[in-house]
């Protein structure tokens, strides 16, 4: 058997350029065609993910399609092409086929090359046509018409043109691009897309995030309060609850916008205070199972946020412990709360005790002073029961210093708070300054300067008093002469002083009694006296205190004061004058029976016997401060009161008490029986109006009298001074 005959070098060489070629073409078009793949790949995920910002699972899916095409894409159009075998028969047809002169010729030698060595074969057949096909060979062909190259430059141009195009967004758009590339090919679950609007959670049912953790616990049957703020970008104009499993929320919900917050932050990065952004609220009636909710608004959606309705806790009582201050004098007591508001003095400690029915994390007391729209959170103490491990017992102790708004909070084991806050008052009762009252008696507005005085003080304290005092100021001291010589116990004193109440005052409510002697006090004609009770309380550290209204005196002399004293008997002696001549008038209008003064008889009768009354108070009190004034002397004060006061009472009981019963049994008289009792009550009408001016004859001779003692006193008193001055040294 002969050897295989052997293609020429220039057979060769056409046949190894166009497999040369062919694998270009096939490299190339695999290539665009995995280009292509992928770009679609990337076009459809960010179509997709950008606007709607797929969760990781679609992400990771979508992920795992692509990978799948671009693989398939890889083998089939690529690794499985380029790995075939190029036979040179099938090389020599396809040159045959693009270059018809060769009329077979070069397919012809090629297998007359691989046949050469089988038996039968002719050689020089063989050779002749192996040589005519070198010799065709040896000329170029044309390897285009073959495998044309120009729709694989095109699909190549196309790939690396939506490559550059890739290239070119990725350089404007690079936070994009890295957000895609980490959600997209790395599967981040971090990265986000770069939004318009950044909304946040902000509280459940007022507690911020940071306390209610990522899942959101309430009461069964508790109401709902989302809070959601614009953290950063564009305010939406509605923002909507998306919720799942929850009954009646099938279409999304609308927050509320309450507008920007009146609160404000500080920006470090700008370096001044900005307001906050919007604030969204949405309420749900008696949330009644558990649902999972988002929160969408313009181009933000957060969540999924998780809400388990859980058994509430309750409070089943509350006992609240008072300790009032000590001084108040008030015992310390426990009480129920039975009613929304109590009332404690300020000071008071308080010991609040409550028991919930399920074991408690965390229990607080939300405070909120009358007047002010800030509350203060208080932690409050856990505590077990005798025989238990769990905290069930919530206490807070504090010092009543200002009427409050308080609300008892509590968190369970299960993260849930009370459906119903229990609220309640605590009024602060303040400790009021006492109250004081001075009263004089004795004495006018006028007084001589060796008048004495008689006092009471009374003071009143919510909750006692610890002592007062009579304060004393004079005034209005003339300033000496110079070179004046001082009066006997030297020039009078005009410093304020005070006189200790006797007994002390003590209790909610005191009174003490009094006489203050001016005599003591050094004090001159025309000067001014002010009085004023002082008293204070028991309150620990600065007593508080209380003063009464001033009462003013007017320092005079014994002849201005007994003058004024004269001419108010003189006036009481006008009026006894009056109340005689009417009664005068009536006992003859009685005698002569006139119909119009007979009915008129009682009631004259009253008014005299009025005033009467006031007549002898008067006279009284003129006695009382000529006695508190030491003006006259004794047996003169004693006639005005035997002679005239004693006198001008039993007037009223005798005389008057007949006249009126004889005015008003002739008023009810028959005509028959009018004549004799008419006489009767002329002559009782006379009995009176006798009896009157005989007691205001013995009141004129005794101011008489008192008018020539005071005058007899003057003259001793010129005559002493003159005495006095004639005996000093020229």
């Amino acid at each position: 058997m002969s050897a295989p005959l052997r293609l020429g070098p220039n057979v060769r060489s056409q046949l190894e350029g166009l497999r040369t070629r062919v694998r270009l073409a096939l490299l190339g078009r695999g290539a665009a065609r995995l280009v292509g793949v992928f770009l679609v790949w990337c076009a459809i995920s960010y179509a997709l993910d950008r606007p709607l910002r797929l969760a990781w699972g679609t992400r990771a899916t979508l992920w795992g399609i692509g990978a799948l095409g671009v693989g398939w894409t890889l083998w089939w159009r690529l690794i499985r092409p380029l790995s075939r075998e190029l036979p040179d028969a099938e090389l020599a047809r396809a040159l045959e086929r693009a270059n018809p002169s060769l009329r077979w010729r070069l397919l012809s030698a090629v297998q007359f090359a691989v046949q050469s060595a089988v038996p039968g074969t002719s050689a020089e057949l063989t050779a002749e046509v192996v040589r005519q096909a070198e010799h065709l060979a040896s000329s170029e062909l044309d390897l285009a018409p073959a495998v044309p190259l120009e729709p694989v430059l095109k699909r190549v141009g196309l790939a690396a043109l939506g490559i550059a195009l890739i290239s070119a967004l990725s350089f404007g758009f690079p936070a994009e691009a890295g957000t895609w590339c980490e959600r997209n090919l790395l599967l981040s679950s971090q990265a986000q897309w770069p939004q318009d609007t950044y909304l946040e959670l902000v509280s459940v049912n007022g507690r911020p995030m940071s306390e209610v953790g990522q899942t959101i616990r309430v009461p069964r049957g508790a109401d709902l309060e989302l809070a959601v703020r614009v953290r950063e970008g564009v305010t939406p104009q509605r923002v909507y609850l998306i919720a799942e499993g929850l009954p009646g929320a099938e279409d999304p919900s609308p927050f509320d916008d309450r507008g920007p917050q009146a609160e404000a932050r500080y920006d470090p990065s700008l370096g001044r205070t900005v307001e906050q952004k919007s604030r969204f609220v949405l309420h749900v009636e008696r949330v009644p199972n558990d649902f999972t909710f988002w929160i969408k608004g313009g181009d933000s959606r957060i969540g999924p946020f998780e809400l388990k309705a859980v058994v509430p806790p309750f409070v089943d009582s509350i006992e609240i412990e008072a300790r009032p201050p000590p001084y108040t004098g008030r015992k310390p007591r426990k009480l129920l709360l039975e009613s929304s508001s109590l009332s404690f003095p300020v000071g008071t400690e308080l010991v609040l005790t409550a028991r919930a029915t399920k074991p408690l994390r965390e229990a607080w007391v939300t405070e909120r002073a009358t007047g002010a729209e800030v509350t203060t959170r208080v932690a409050c103490e856990l505590a077990s029961l005798p025989g238990e491990t769990q905290k069930r017992v919530l206490a807070r102790r504090w010092i009543v210093e200002r009427t409050t708004q308080l609300t008892i909070g509590v968190l369970d084991e299960d993260q849930a708070e009370l459906s119903q806050p229990p609220q309640f008052s605590v009024v602060a009762v303040p400790d009021n300054a006492p109250g004081a009252r001075l009263e004089l008696s004795g004495v006018g507005l006028n007084v001589t300067k060796r008048a004495k005085i008689g006092y009471t003080i009374t003071g009143k304290d919510d909750h006692g008093l610890s002592g007062g005092e009579l304060r004393v100021l004079p005034g209005g001291r003339a300033k000496p002469k110079k070179d004046a010589k001082p009066p006997e116990g030297g020039w009078p004193d005009d410093r304020e002083r005070g006189i200790a109440a006797e007994p002390a005052l003590s209790g909610p409510e005191a009174t003490a009694r009094g006489v203050l002697e001016l005599k003591g006090l050094r004090l001159e004609p025309k000067m001014s006296l002010r009085l004023w009770a002082a008293v204070r309380d028991g309150r620990p550290g600065e007593a508080q205190r209380g003063v009464s209204p001033t009462i003013t005196l007017r320092i005079v002399s014994e002849e201005q004061l007994l003058n004024e004293l004269l001419r108010r008997l003189y006036e009481q002696r006008q009026l006894l004058e009056k109340l005689a001549r009417d009664e005068d008038e009536l006992g003859r209008a009685q005698a002569s029976l006139d119909p119009k003064t007979i009915p008129r008889g009682p009631a004259v009768h009253r008014d005299v016997r009025r005033a009467v009354g006031r007549c002898s108070k008067a006279v009284a009190q003129v006695v009382t401060e000529m006695e508190s004034n030491e003006i006259l002397d004794g047996p003169t004060r004693t006639r005005l009161r035997t002679e005239v006061i004693e006198a001008l009472a039993d007037l009223r009981k005798n005389e008057l008490a007949r006249g009126l019963a004889t005015a008003e049994a002739a008023d009810e008289a028959a005509e028959a029986e009018l004549p004799a009792l008419a006489a009767d009550a002329a002559q009782a009408s006379r009995d009176v109006s006798a009896a009157i001016r005989e007691i205001a004859d013995r009141m004129g001779r005794i101011e008489e009298l008192a008018e020539i003692v005071a005058q007899l006193k003057r003259i001793i008193r010129r005559q002493r001074a003159l005495m006095d001055k004639s005996r000093e040294p020229k």
